[in-house]
């Protein structure tokens, strides 16, 4: 059992000292020139690699439609990725299961058998087979694990969407730490991107008036 508990908190560390490394790498991809696609993809690649997750979604709000766009996703194939790229959920379908009962910071975990009706227009995708479980902590290809992306005046900005840990488990306290963490990086790039997308229409406004 010692040595089980010195694995565990080896284990630990090392995803503690993984997310540091990324840190580096995602600060630089913050700059409002780079794509914003460019950037996410950075966030979503630092989620797969300090977490056991292996699927990551990432989605952008479409302040017209009132909908979520999908714009990359990893760790599904081209067949799955057509699939959720041709749907745009509905926000407010989304905000059905951000509950406070399933929150962790920023983070909302939403176990199967605890989840709301969830709204036909929403469209979600099963990744894994059903199986039967055995752990009360193992994870159910039906449950969520969802990071809503905001401004800081509560205005939407996108979705991160994670699946397929590679332990079959539920997340653990590390995993939230480091969920809330590259969801503050997503919601700066997707904001510092709509900015500079403001300033760069009002520029041509002011081209054409003169």
């Amino acid at each position: 059992l010692q040595y089980e508990e010195q694995m565990r908190r080896g284990i630990l560390l090392k995803r503690q000292l993984d997310t540091l490394g990324t840190l580096v790498g995602i600060s630089q991809n913050l700059r409002p020139d780079k794509p914003l696609e460019q950037a996410l993809n950075t966030v979503a690649t630092a989620v797969r690699d300090a977490t056991p997750f292996r699927v990551v979604l990432i989605s952008v709000y479409d302040s017209r439609q009132d909908a979520l766009r999908r714009v990359l996703a990893q760790g599904v194939n081209e067949e799955m990725w057509a699939e959720l790229s041709s749907h745009m959920p509905p926000w407010k379908s989304t905000q059905v299961l951000l509950q406070p009962e399933y929150r962790m910071g920023s983070v909302y975990f939403i176990p199967v058998d605890k989840r709301p009706v969830t709204p036909d227009d929403m469209h979600t995708l099963t990744i894994l087979p059903e199986t039967e479980k055995v752990r009360v902590d193992e994870w159910d290809p039906q449950d969520f694990l969802l990071v809503p992306l905001f401004d800081p005046d509560g205005v939407p900005l996108g979705l991160i969407s994670i699946d397929d840990p590679s332990d079959l488990r539920r997340p653990d306290r590390v995993t939230y730490d480091i969920l809330n963490l590259f969801g503050m990086f997503a919601s700066l790039m997707i904001e510092n991107h709509q900015k500079l997308g403001g300033i760069q229409s009002r520029v041509v406004d002011l081209c054409l008036d003169t």
